[in-house]
């Protein structure tokens, strides 16, 4: 996985799970108090309509920690 730091680097670190299930799905219902949890920006894109959408059978995932990387331009 990778996240952006305030510094402009970028954070990588590893996730790792056991293959998933998944099917593709034509609905999509979202909660909103799913939107409320990540902020307004995050209401936003969850009220449109989605490109595509999905459903996984998930399993336990360990994420390790991570290390700062450069990022170039």
């Amino acid at each position: 996985g990778y996240t952006p730091q305030k510094n402009g680097s970028v954070q990588e670190y590893k996730v790792q799970h056991e293959p998933w299930l998944y099917w593709k799905t034509n609905k999509v219902n979202v909660d909103k108090a799913v939107g409320d949890f990540y902020g307004d920006k995050f209401n936003k894109i969850l009220a449109g309509h989605p490109d595509s959408a999905f459903v996984a059978e998930g399993s336990a995932v360990s994420v390790y920690s991570g290390h700062s990387m450069e990022m170039k331009r």
